[in-house]
């Protein structure tokens, strides 16, 4: 029977880090022998020597193991200078034998603001990784993949399996893994975040979206888009809710109209006076079954109302040629709200943080303001008239239509 191991419980590792500014690399040795205790320190001792100051780092962090430095030094590979970046690096992004001790769930407890501020953000990342791990298959991610394996995927092909979503769902994993590694790594400077975030590819507002709905297209393409699916697009447009938030409503939101409150935000949105009952019409989103578990919200991904929308919304496109998905009417309420309203206004509305991110719409406004007076300027010169085209129905949709109301309204503005 082999002997007991001699205890070390509370004995603990008190070293001082020569960094700037000096901190103290102060730790419990476990629950091990005093041999491996006194082998811990003097390798701690040989890390600092040796200036891996990083990877000691990582260790206090408990972003790498005593197991790894182990392994590293019967390797000789204590003394590389990529050594930090290599014991983190082949950590698996997730853990089906402990889901908790995946790359993507120990980062995801320190990722956004601290406590309750950033829970909203860290349900977002969530989801986000949850995406990953099911399109993951078509980039060459499964759940044996490790963190180095986000450099050589086939990004390409995730997008293109992730084409059901929108463009800024797509644009949510850039950002999450970009945030990702940023925590993970202890840097945003670090290499290997920047040659993921290349190998990414750039956002796709400007390329997936290169123009919005206008609001003289806006009642063409409610004319051509599933009746059923109507109040959800209007309530969408009015309060320039994103899609996923609308999908958090249900019936006790409805108690405080015109107000509506979003889960995870202080701020409410609001309906238009009047219409009311466009979102008694629209919440809850009855189009299809919810998901079984709505707390924390799982993501559009898992959300067949989603899918029945997006899809009403892509025949719609293809029917009236006007490219429009649910997250484009949330660009729309910014434009129109920007032509009435001040952009301060506006980003309250919106609740965007920042100026800036209301500053995209104003941008937008202006650009076709001095675009319209160049060419009236140089048109009238040149001898040549604009020619505006009129919708075929109302500029505003004041009601949802029945298709013999739309017969009848088409008729009064041809007309007219």
């Amino acid at each position: 029977m082999p002997a007991p191991k001699k205890r070390t419980l509370g004995d603990r590792i008190d070293i001082m880090i020569p960094d700037s500014p000096k901190w103290r690399f102060q730790k419990s040795v476990g629950d091990v022998d005093r041999h491996e205790a006194n082998a811990r320190r003097a390798l701690l001792r040989r890390l600092i020597e040796m200036g891996q100051l990083g990877v000691v780092k990582a260790l206090f962090e408990n972003r790498t193991t005593w197991e790894a430095l182990r392994q590293a030094s019967r390797d000789n590979r204590l003394g590389n200078d990529d050594l930090g970046a290599e014991l983190l690096l082949v950590k698996p992004l997730w853990n089906d034998a402990a889901p908790d001790q995946g790359a993507f769930a120990r980062t995801l407890l320190s990722m956004g603001k601290p406590g309750a501020a950033g829970e909203q953000t860290r349900k977002r990342y969530a989801c986000v990784f949850d995406q990953l791990r099911g399109y993951g298959a078509r980039a060459g991610l499964s759940g044996t993949s490790t963190v180095r394996d986000l450099a050589t995927a086939n990004w390409p092909a995730l997008w293109a399996a992730m084409g059901d979503l929108s463009p800024a769902s797509r644009n949510h994993v850039r950002s999450a893994l970009s945030a990702f590694l940023s925590k993970f790594l202890n840097s945003k400077h670090h290499p290997f975040r920047h040659k993921v975030c290349q190998a990414l590819g750039p956002d796709e507002d400007a390329t997936v979206a290169p123009r919005d709905i206008t609001k003289e297209e806006w009642p063409i393409f409610m004319a051509a888009l599933d009746e059923a699916v109507r109040p959800s697009a209007l309530i969408l447009a009015f309060t320039g809710m994103r899609i996923a938030e609308y999908l958090q409503l249900d019936e006790k939101d409805l108690g405080k109209l015109p107000f509506l409150y979003i889960p995870g935000y202080r701020l409410p949105v609001s309906v238009p006076e009047g219409y009311e009952y466009i979102a008694r019409q629209a919440i809850p989103c009855r189009l299809a079954p919810a998901p079984a578990v709505m707390v924390p919200y799982p993501g559009v991904q898992f959300d067949a109302r989603y899918h029945k929308i997006y899809d009403a919304f892509k025949a719609a496109s293809k029917a009236t040629g006007i490219p429009c998905t649910p997250h484009y009417l949330r660009h729309l309420f910014a434009q129109v709200g920007t032509d009435e309203k001040s952009q301060v206004a506006v980003q309250h509305a919106m609740r965007h943080k920042t100026e800036g991110m209301t500053g995209h719409y104003a941008k937008r406004k202006s650009t076709q303001d001095v675009s319209n007076a160049v060419g009236a300027v140089l048109g009238e010169a040149a001898g040549v008239a604009p020619v505006l085209a009129e919708p075929p129905l109302p500029a505003l949709v004041t009601k949802i239509l029945s298709p013999v109301e739309r017969r009848a309204a088409a008729k009064r503005t041809k007309r007219a």
